[in-house]
């Protein structure tokens, strides 16, 4: 039976007791501390990427809407080049900007970019309706064109607020 003394007196024992203790007393938060480190820096990377990523789909967009702005000029257009607008990044990192990016602002004014641009994609797929089989044979209805027009320049508008946002955000990193 081993007694209290005995175990007392066991220094190597105790030693190696103590040793551990204060390591794990001292590994607990310097692990802790580097695990908040790195997760601080993928996040800052991950946002660095994204924000540069929303940069070049604004402005992706902005020539598409551009384009879409020139053939609808005319007064009764024949040709409407009828691309989509590019929603993929604002639809897929529609939460994820909110964890990333601490400006609300900013994600605000990307959303309603989506949000415009969203609706400037019914409105040309009503157009391709419209069109139907004979591409050029008919011709979309006035109102459609007018709607359209409308919806371009609150597109545009949304687009270049946007822009501003993000890049004041590039200023700020």
């Amino acid at each position: 039976m081993v007694t209290i003394e005995a175990f007392l007196c066991n220094l190597p024992f105790l030693e190696d007791l103590i040793t551990t203790f204060i390591g794990a007393l001292l590994a607990i938060p310097a692990a802790l501390w580097v695990d908040r480190y790195v997760r601080y820096k993928n996040e800052s990377n991950e946002r660095n990427q994204l924000i540069d990523a929303l940069k070049n789909t604004i402005e992706t967009n902005i020539s598409l809407v551009g384009k879409l702005e020139e053939d609808l000029k005319k007064d009764a257009p024949t040709q409407i080049a009828l691309n989509f607008m590019d929603l993929s990044l604002l639809d897929t990192t529609a939460v994820r900007k909110y964890e990333l990016i601490s400006s609300i602002p900013t994600c605000v004014a990307i959303d309603h970019v989506s949000y415009e641009l969203h609706f400037l994609n019914y409105i040309l797929d009503y157009i391709r309706i419209v069109d139907g089989n004979d591409p050029g044979k008919h011709k979309p209805p006035k109102d459609i064109i007018k709607s359209c027009r409308d919806r371009l320049r609150t597109a545009k508008d949304a687009l270049n607020t946007a822009k501003e946002k993000l890049k004041e955000l590039d200023r700020k990193r």
